[in-house]
């Protein structure tokens, strides 16, 4: 025999007498012809056992029962989730008991009920209803997902949502007047424009150009500064230093090395008007494209290879070049990933070819020697457009009297503490330096990627020439596509907002 579930769960138990002319066997086996078997589930709710129910399985009210003693009744499980009713006869105490043995439910648990204005944790009034912030924050975590999904897997120097929102909250942001739609990259959007070389290589005259509409950022070299153009994307960042003690000691320490390795080294003899750059001694190192090459060469540097080894061993150009990685990951992250990509690219065609960092996604760097290290105004047209060239000062010079740095589209001129690093679109936007102080000391490093590697990888690691011959279709849809291709290529930048649904 069985039960309805919510009698066996409800039933307490209560000694009750019966009356001698009522048959409780016979009448629970008329019952349970006419109740269905009812199935216990986990779910289900118990109901109150109200007296109608107790008169239609009973026959009695609750009320009228005697105290007599009588057969006693146990209603007990057995098996597994079964239920079976016995009576069981004592005939010394004749006392009758129904005995309810509650089934192990699972317990669950119950959310409060909602309010249409609960009481928020700093106020006692909160203005907006809980269903519609849920709501709020719901489409929030779903356009989070999409952006991460977006991005891609983490990568090794990815920051953590801890870390890139400590970054944020230190950030002072620079708004410039200037688009990135204006920037001068060459037709395909793989290299930036010559430019007009200036005849004239004074140095800068700081106040005149404050008087022509400059701004003068007074840096610290440590706070996080982003370049937002006029439509809010990230051009540039002042990306600053980490603020670990043995940072500062291992670049104070890389800044010795690489005066020392000056002084010893075959420099080579520099002219009095020296490079379009310059007029101090600049030695690369990894791999670049161009001239004719058909594919990424290692560079070659002669007597100056071993020099140029022992710096990149160095602790501190080891951490430089991390902290670099650090900050590309942190405030572009589809910009390092395309760096990234091409640079697995080029190493897997031709794994010979030397990587000047294990993690790096730069392909090549750039020591500058000579201990007064300024440049003329100039753009870095064979590095990567879209790209961004990480610029590290080393030196013992007083930063708010030289050393600075003048984006000269962008309008402003940023003073350049030794250890501090920037990031800038080198190859589409005029940079320069101020000489430092007389008896003031300064050099830098610099990692890039040539523009060539760029558009041989996204040919199939093939020239424009070989990829004509081999595959006409795809060489005429490449064609097509270069005059818009710099404009589908800004998406590349980032935006705070993007940054900030990260975290």
């Amino acid at each position: 025999m069985s039960l309805p579930s919510h009698v066996i769960r409800q039933v307490p138990v209560v000694p009750i007498a019966v009356d001698s002319s009522f048959h409780f066997a016979s009448h629970l086996r008329r019952l349970e012809e006419r109740v269905p078997p009812i199935t216990m589930k986990e779910d289900m709710g118990p109901e109150p056992l109200t007296d109608e129910l107790w008169m239609e399985l009973f026959g009695g009210d609750l009320s009228d029962l005697s105290t007599e003693e009588d057969e006693e009744t146990v209603v007990k499980t057995s098996g597994a989730g079964s239920k079976t009713v016995s009576l069981i006869t004592n005939p010394k105490p004749r006392r009758l008991r129904l005995d309810c043995v509650e089934i192990p439910r699972k317990r669950f648990h119950r959310r409060p009920p909602i309010q249409d204005k609960p009481r928020s944790i700093s106020s006692d009034v909160c203005t907006t209803p809980l269903h519609v912030q849920s709501k709020k924050n719901s489409k929030r975590r779903e356009k989070r997902k999409a952006l991460k999904l977006s991005l891609g897997p983490r990568r090794r120097f990815s920051p953590s949502c801890g870390g890139l929102r400590r970054v944020l909250g230190q950030a002072h942001p620079i708004h410039v007047a200037f688009s990135a739609k204006d920037m001068a990259a060459a037709k395909g959007a793989h290299t930036g424009k010559r430019g007009q070389i200036r005849e004239d290589r004074t140095p800068p005259n700081i106040p005149g150009l404050l008087a022509s509409g400059f701004r003068h950022i007074q840096w610290d070299g440590r706070t996080p500064c982003p370049i937002l153009d006029n439509t809010g994307r990230i051009i540039a960042v002042l990306c600053g230093r980490p603020s670990s003690p043995a940072y500062a000691d291992a670049l104070a320490q890389a800044f010795g090395q690489v005066m020392e390795e000056g002084r010893t080294a075959p420099l080579g003899v520099q002219t009095d008007q020296g490079t379009r750059r310059g007029r101090f001694p600049a030695f690369n190192i990894g791999c670049a494209m161009g001239m004719g090459s058909s594919q990424p060469v290692a560079l070659n540097n002669g007597a100056m290879t071993p020099v140029l080894a022992r710096l990149m061993r160095h602790e501190g150009v080891q951490r430089m070049a991390g902290f670099h990685n650090a900050a590309f990951a942190t405030w572009a992250p589809r910009l390092y990933r395309k760096y990234e990509e091409v640079a697995s690219t080029m190493y897997r065609h031709n794994p010979a070819l030397p990587r000047n960092f294990a993690d790096g996604v730069f392909t090549a760097a750039t020591f500058n020697f000579g201990g007064n290290v300024w440049t003329y105004p100039h753009r870095d047209f064979f590095n990567w457009a879209f790209g961004w060239c990480f610029i590290t000062a080393l030196g013992n010079f007083d930063a708010t009297r030289g050393g600075q740095i003048i984006l000269w589209e962008l309008k402003l001129i940023v003073d350049f503490p030794h250890a501090a690093t920037i990031a800038i679109p080198s190859a589409v936007i005029t940079h320069s330096n101020i000489p430092v102080q007389e008896g003031d000391e300064c050099v830098s490093f610099t990692q890039y990627s040539a523009g060539p590697i760029f558009r041989w990888a996204e040919n199939g690691c093939r020239t424009e020439k070989e990829l004509e011959a081999q595959d006409p279709m795809a060489f005429a849809a490449m064609v097509a596509n270069k005059p818009y291709a710099y404009l589908q290529r800004l998406p590349l930048y980032s935006t705070l907002t993007e940054l900030t649904d990260l975290v």
